[in-house]
């Protein structure tokens, strides 16, 4: 990440220098990124955009995201957002150190990662009460 998007102009720099780092994606994000490569070839350096190669910025990618909340009777919020905060959760439920997912994420200090993003969830609280139950 060496950037970002405001109102569909790419900025210089991301939001804060903690905000610039490199992401790993996993063997299945590979896959459907190089999918979506044979599928609709890039005509920029963005994943997500236009057929006329500009990138799509939160406002339509929402406007999507309602919409297939809409038809799918989904009742939770739903937001590009979310699922930044459920890529934290999961990352958390599976036992990540606070340090890698603050530097995954691009927050300055912990602090910041846990206040806001790291609720427990009951995943999490299921998996402390079965431990418990090994004492």
């Amino acid at each position: 990440v060496n950037s970002t998007l405001v109102n569909g102009q790419k900025q210089a720099s991301p939001k804060t220098s903690s905000s610039r780092r490199d992401v790993t994606l996993n063997a299945r994000a590979q896959l459907i990124v190089k999918q979506e490569l044979i599928d609709h070839p890039f005509k920029s350096n963005f994943i997500f955009e236009s057929k006329q190669g500009h990138p799509l910025g939160n406002v339509v990618l929402n406007f999507w995201l309602r919409k297939a909340k809409s038809e799918l009777n989904i009742k939770k919020t739903l937001s590009l957002h979310t699922f930044r905060h459920t890529h934290i959760s999961k990352l958390a439920e599976l036992g990540v150190p606070l340090y890698l997912i603050q530097n995954r994420v691009g927050h300055k200090d912990a602090e910041t990662t846990k206040d806001i993003y790291l609720h427990v969830t009951k995943k999490a609280e299921q998996k402390l009460d079965s431990k418990l139950n090994l004492l």
